[in-house]
Parts: structure tokens; sequence; C-alpha cells
């Protein structure tokens, strides 16, 4: 009996220290970048005919900044367009996977301290803006004569 017991002692210790030891970690599991809760960024503006990669990387981290990502895990690899681009999850990235299209409208701002010295002007590319919230009570039109 004493021998059973010193048998069944011994193996009990090795199956504890052998479970303890082939133990694996918990493997993290990445999340897909179309789990990004805002992917519509809403207004970009810049001086650019387009948005630079930096300024959507940008505007990407302060829209999602409770998600848990960085700059370094995901990147650009689609052309840059005025409403859209797509990103894709870096290779170093230890947090995120997959692809995802971020939306956004881009507005070109015009440089509005520009002189004007000559009476006769023609329209450029940019003739067409929208106007927000102009009140015509405040605009004053005063007749002039060539």
């Amino acid at each position: 009996m004493k021998k059973l017991l010193s048998i069944l002692g011994a193996f009990g210790i090795s199956l504890t220290i052998t479970s303890s030891v082939t133990a694996c970690y918990p493997i993290k599991v990445k999340k897909s970048l179309r789990e990004l809760p805002v992917q519509d960024i809403g207004e970009l503006k810049g001086t650019k005919d387009l948005p630079t990669a930096t300024e959507i990387i940008n505007a990407v981290l302060d829209k999602n900044a409770d998600f848990g990502i960085s700059a370094s895990d995901f990147e650009v690899s689609g052309k840059i367009t005025t409403s859209s681009v797509k990103l894709k999850a870096s290779s170093t990235s230890t947090n995120f996977r997959g692809k995802v299209i971020i939306r956004f409208s881009y507005i070109k701002e015009v440089d509005e301290s520009s002189t004007i010295n000559s009476m006769n002007l023609k329209l450029s590319k940019n003739y067409n803006k929208y106007i927000n919230q102009l009140s015509i009570t405040k605009i004053v039109i005063k007749n002039t004569k060539n």
C-alpha cells in the first residue's frame, strides 16, 4: 500500500509541474481595422489639391482616440482622393489587421490675403465655392464706373 501511495504521489506531483510548465499564455487576437468606430472623419482642410497622408492619419487618430490605435499600427495603401483613402494595418502592428476605407470631405482653402491689382479679372478654377451662414444684411455693393 505504501508503494502504491508513493507512486500515486509522485505521479500527481509530476502532473502538476508538467501542466504549469506547458501552459500557454493567452494568444492576443488582433482587431480588424474595419472595427474602427469612426470611419467617416468629416472635413479636412488644406491648401494643396489633396490631403497628405499625415493629415489623414492625424485625423483618424483624433477621431478614434478611445480605440487604442497609434500611427504605427496602419499606413495608407491606396490612392488619396478628395473624399476617401484606403488604410491597411502595418506589418509590424501587434494590435490590428486588415484594411478599411476612410471617408472624408477635403476642402481646399484659398489664400484670402491676396491683393487685387487689376481691373480685368477672370475667374479661376476656384470660382465655385460654398458660403456657409451668409448674411445679406452685411453685404455692401458699391456702384463703380470704369
